[in-house]
């Protein structure tokens, strides 16, 4: 009779452990099928074979445009608009470091404009402005830090700026010695 209960209580230990390992077992392969649905729900706007197909010029223009490599696949998103906006408003001209400017876009610039727009350049790279006009205007700007001496700054011009700088620098400059014709109403005779 001993026996008997022995073997019973051993039966229901087994049958215990079969049901907690049934139940973890369901309870995983649950887990498992949630996990592959989200993931399947994950899809890249983009394969990498897609990515590669739109070409260079596209790609640079599309100035929001964040791409994040997962695995094999490439995902596309957007950057906040709001943030790289506010940062562009704080410039006349905000990629006059990093790209040729054009005769046509600087005719649209007011003469204070191009002398604000050369000194930009200069401004990012913290050259310090003794004309309290300029100094004053940037040091009113969240990113400008004037920490070179106009003297020190002139002295190493040519080493501190960049190619593009340098022409835009130039062509501002050109722009700027361009006499201004006075607006006539009427025909002159």
């Amino acid at each position: 009779m001993i026996k008997e209960k022995k073997n019973k209580k051993i039966r229901v230990i087994e049958l215990v452990l079969a049901v907690s390992i049934c139940i973890l077992l369901v309870t995983e392969s649950l887990l498992l099928t949630n996990k592959n649905q989200s993931r399947k729900e994950e899809k890249p706007i983009l394969t990498q074979e897609e990515a590669k197909k739109i070409d260079r010029k596209n790609m640079e223009s599309a100035q929001n445009t964040v791409l994040e490599k997962k695995g094999e696949d490439i995902l596309i998103g957007t950057k906040e608009p709001e943030k790289e906006q506010e940062q562009t408003k704080d410039y006349i001209i905000a990629d006059s470091n990093t790209r040729l400017l054009t005769t046509n876009e600087l005719t649209a610039l007011t003469v204070e404009e191009l002398q604000i727009a050369n000194n930009e350049i200069f401004a990012r790279h913290g050259r310090k402005f003794e004309d309290e006009k300029m100094k004053m205007y940037f040091e009113s700007k969240s990113w400008y830090q004037g920490t070179i001496e106009t003297n020190v700054f002139d002295a190493q011009y040519e080493t501190i700026l960049s190619d593009v700088e340098k022409a835009n620098v130039q062509l501002i400059k050109s722009m700027l010695s361009v006499p201004v014709k006075p607006e006539t109403t009427e025909k002159e005779e």
